[in-house]
């Protein structure tokens, strides 16, 4: 009997994101129960709930969350692309608080607007699809119109992440605190791995098909692995770590 050695990489690669975006979204619902400054804390939790919606997506998209994954994880992409610009915009806010001249970086307050507008469109369509045909847009036996949305928020949810990304890796350098400069570039490498899980596959499963859906997993091992970096940077405990060595009371009490 042949072995599907891609069907085996590929859940071993999926319980590997899955167990790191776990534990991160329990690290995150600790910290947020700890800190006490109101950014860090309000970061703290929207970073859970960010990491909730990616774990789910990574669940939906192997088709075994019952009653939800029939339509082979449409509906962790629909809920991604709700979530994700929420979430990049709470943090691109949450940057511009500690920049001095509270710039508005490559412009995200336009893009911000704008993609509200479309992802308002693209629901008041898929609501239409829906109660039309009587199926999720995405789904096999979705109408023309309705994969023709499902297209259109998939494309939108790449524009979003990497625009994201470049954003938020922009905002960690304008930034003055060290805490959430170090967050956010963490942030906007985790985007950059849901980019590459996103886009790797298509070039790839032209010439092969199978291999280019496992090589962008590893794009969601990366996500996971910053998503987890970035929660730890807020932690409490790492920076009484790097600071004990200051002898400065005034230092420590700032922190």
């Amino acid at each position: 009997m042949a072995v599907d050695y891609l069907s085996i990489g590929n859940l071993l690669v999926g319980l590997l994101t899955l167990t790191i975006l776990v534990l991160a979204l329990y690290r995150a619902i600790e910290i947020s129960r700890v800190l006490v400054g109101a950014t860090y804390r309000n970061r703290a939790k929207w970073t859970a709930v960010f990491l909730a919606s990616v774990a789910f997506l990574l669940v939906d998209s192997t088709g075994e969350v019952p009653y939800l994954s029939s339509d082979a994880g449409n509906t962790g992409f629909a809920l991604i692309t709700l979530a994700l610009p929420l979430f990049i915009n709470g943090t691109v806010r949450a940057a511009q608080e500690t920049d001095f001249f509270h710039r508005d970086i490559l412009h995200w307050r336009a893009l911000w607007k704008a993609n509200v507008v479309v992802l308002f469109c693209i629901v008041a369509l898929a609501v239409v699809v829906i109660l039309i045909t009587g199926s999720l847009p995405g789904s096999g036996s979705a109408s023309s119109w309705g994969s023709s949305i499902a297209s259109l928020y998939f494309l939108v949810l790449i524009v979003e992440s990497i625009y994201g990304t470049a954003t938020l890796i922009k905002a960690a350098g304008t930034s003055a605190d060290r805490t959430m400069r170090r967050f956010v570039r963490m942030l906007g490498l985790s985007l950059l791995g849901l980019v590459l899980f996103f886009t790797v596959w298509i070039p790839v499963d032209y010439f092969a098909p199978g291999v280019g859906d496992f090589l962008s997993e590893f794009g969601f091992v990366m996500a996971a692995y910053y998503l987890y970096k970035a929660v730890m940077s807020l932690s409490p405990i790492g920076k009484i770590e790097k600071l004990e060595s200051s002898t400065s009371p005034t230092v420590l009490a700032g922190t």
